[in-house]
């Protein structure tokens, strides 16, 4: 096993913290860790994480996905992550709102919106 694979959504209702995502990070790093050597290196790689805006603006939204990258650069153990879909899928059940653009409509050939999130995002990858 080369690294750990974890998935992170929380705070689906609001904003979070650098604190809230630091203890679910370690709840796993400790996790692991009680079967590796002390000197293990393994690193967990976040394969998705995200916040819907059924439930929240995008404010929040884009304020969210800033914390969670200033959060997983400062922390030693997180090698990668990976922010849950570009773009909305309003077709879904239930209704996918995690886009960093909106869905569009088949007249628009499915192009959405840039979200607040796109240009959050778009700063962290720089």
């Amino acid at each position: 096993m080369d690294a750990i694979g974890e998935q992170l959504y929380i705070d689906q209702g609001g904003e979070t913290s650098s604190a809230k995502i630091s203890l679910y990070l370690e709840a796993i790093r400790n996790a692991y860790m009680a079967f590796e050597e002390p000197s293990s290196d393994k690193k967990i790689v976040i394969t998705e994480f995200g916040w819907n805006t059924a439930s929240m603006s995008q404010v929040i939204q884009a304020e969210n996905l800033k914390i969670a990258y200033a959060t997983f650069a400062s922390t030693s153990y997180v090698k990668n992550a990976y922010w849950f879909s570009i773009q909305d899928i309003p077709e879904a059940n239930p209704r996918l709102y995690f886009g960093l653009q909106t869905g569009g409509s088949a007249s628009a050939n499915y192009r959405g919106v840039h979200k607040l999130s796109f240009s959050t995002y778009e700063e962290q990858e720089r």
